[in-house]
């Protein structure tokens, strides 16, 4: 079943989330304004929320009680700190209706599977709430200590925030850990590998692999990264594959489009069609083509876009009745554009290259998204970032 996989329109619950100020190296102040802002933005209906210290709960508990119907309230407990800490989470548990703990062993100093936790998970479970862990950093919180507290708590629910943070032995580990111990929820953010993500979806379950942002310190969107990206190869094709014909030059450039729209939405497709294409006029000297160019590829994505996502998501080919709609209004598009300019004689005559331009970056596309939608790592691309 197809979606629109443009992130911001995409309803989502963050696990994993900051509030409060952090001093060097981060040197950030995100609170509930701000945090707010980016639920809105990015449509994000709830947000699993954590202070910035183990002393700054009221933070955590401040926003809640401003926002109860988009807080999911944690208190980061050090339990290095003993009963003090647990008398504490008691206390956020029962009056102030916290939803669970967070452990982050890395800043405070003890391993995740010492014997301060015990009493952390055992409130925990009495309470019947979840733990979450921060992993990935030896000697502190490494997804096998993860495990075996898991193994001396098997009722009780835990989140590994971060599935191992990036390194490659520790996601693996904590996939495995995952697998091996019921109990265990991974969270992927700080987690770049996205196949690893994917793997996690396909072997533990999508019911236990939760998507979080990890703000301030990650951005909940890499939409800058993948539309430059997707953008430059529209340019790429455009500016490098060109073949120069009387009154312009035909290229491989449009299939990039198609490939875009395909595998992340309509307005990823629209940019990088309208950015790259565009740059790509400007620079070759065909400065008359550039406006053209943005408002005919833009739109060429947008055509496609709505049909595959919106009019026909449940179509096995969306994907191609949107990219020959598209095509057509963008060979009639171009040709009107060329009559004024060059005459009526000239624009039919170019007519057919454009055509032959225009189904040849439908193929293309076509065969660039077939191959690569079977990719685990396109997959959790689309499914972590979009």
């Amino acid at each position: 079943m197809y979606t629109d996989t443009t992130f911001a329109r995409f309803k989502k619950i963050d696990a994993h989330t900051h509030i409060g100020a952090f001093g060097s190296p981060f040197n950030i102040h995100f609170d509930t304004e701000r945090l707010l802002q980016q639920m809105e933005t990015y449509k994000i209906e709830r947000t699993i929320l954590v202070a910035s210290g183990p002393h700054a709960n009221e933070d955590t508990a401040s926003a809640f009680r401003a926002e109860p119907q988009k807080i999911i309230p944690l208190m980061w407990i050090n339990c290095a700190e003993g009963k003090e800490a647990y008398d504490a989470l008691e206390h956020y548990i029962r009056d102030e209706h916290f939803a669970g703990a967070k452990l982050q062993p890395l800043f405070d100093g003890y391993t995740a599977d010492a014997p301060c936790v015990d009493p952390v998970a055992e409130i925990c479970e009495a309470y019947g709430k979840p733990l979450f862990v921060h992993s990935g950093h030896p000697p502190f919180s490494l997804p096998w200590q993860i495990g075996l507290l898991a193994e001396r708590h098997p009722k009780l629910p835990m989140v590994m925030i971060h599935m191992g943070h990036a390194h490659g032995v520790y996601v693996d580990a904590a996939i495995t850990m995952a697998r091996r111990y019921e109990n265990i929820w991974l969270e992927t953010s700080g987690t770049s590998m996205s196949c690893q993500i994917a793997n996690a979806y396909e072997t533990v379950g999508h019911e236990r692999v939760m998507f979080g942002i990890d703000s301030p310190f990650h951005h909940p969107t890499l939409d800058m990264a993948i539309t430059g990206l997707m953008a430059a190869l529209v340019f790429t094709g455009t500016y490098f594959f060109k073949i120069p014909t009387a009154f312009g030059y035909t290229h491989l450039g449009d299939c990039m489009i198609i490939l875009t729209v395909c595998l992340f939405g309509t307005r990823r497709g629209m940019l990088a069609g309208a950015i790259g294409a565009g740059l790509s006029d400007f620079i070759a000297g065909y400065a008359a083509w550039v406006l053209p160019t943005i408002v005919l590829k833009g739109g060429w994505a947008l055509i496609m876009g709505l049909i595959m996502y919106r009019l026909l998501p449940h179509f096995k080919y969306s994907w191609l009745a949107g990219a020959v709609t598209g095509g057509i209004f963008h060979v009639i598009g171009y040709t009107l554009v060329k009559i004024p300019l060059y005459g009526g004689g000239v624009a039919m005559a170019e007519c057919f290259t454009l055509i032959a331009q225009t189904a040849a970056g439908i193929v293309l596309g076509g065969v660039a998204y077939t191959v690569l939608s079977r990719s685990p790592a396109i997959r959790s691309l689309r499914v972590k970032f979009l």
